[in-house]
């Protein structure tokens, strides 16, 4: 089962770090594979650039950066259509997915990106476990493929105590 870094988070919400590439770079060097949310956006009439960032881009990266993380350890939240249509383009394999408030999404991968209390299945990617309580977080951890959560070392702990 995977255990994926909410925005390279792991201890817990932090608006400073999410979605910075020392973040990032963090949780990939404890294991964890990493949501990042990417926009490929014209910010503040900069011209078409690959950011990082939530609400908003934030952070500018270029596209080298984007292929130089291990491709099958790293989920891409696409912040829009426009990143959404230009992740299709390129040719390389990368799990990305655009959502907003969906039960759940299908990734380029063909994983069920599922939002927090929807159904699961085996090819589920449980999001935010936090959000409806995570006291049975063994059973849940069996029934999916992964978990994409802030607190991956918390529940890492619960797994293998």
């Amino acid at each position: 089962m995977k255990l994926i870094a909410h925005r390279g988070l792991m201890y817990g919400p932090n608006t400073d770090t999410e979605n910075k590439p020392e973040q990032i770079q963090f949780a990939l060097d404890h294991n964890f594979d990493v949501e990042i949310d990417v926009w490929y956006h014209n910010w503040q009439d900069t011209g078409f650039k690959w950011w990082l960032g939530h609400d908003q881009p934030q952070t500018e990266i270029s596209m080298s950066y984007l292929k130089s993380l291990p491709l099958d350890r790293v989920w891409i939240h696409a912040k829009d259509i426009t990143t959404l249509e230009k992740l299709t383009i390129e040719s390389w394999p990368i799990h990305y997915f655009y959502h907003e408030n969906d039960p759940v999404t299908l990734t380029s991968s063909r994983y069920l990106w599922t939002y927090p209390g929807k159904q699961l299945t085996e090819k589920s990617i449980m999001l935010l476990p936090e959000v409806t309580g995570m006291e049975h977080i063994n059973l849940y951890a069996k029934q999916v493929y992964g978990i994409c959560s802030d607190y991956v070392v918390e529940i890492l702990n619960k797994l293998y105590r």
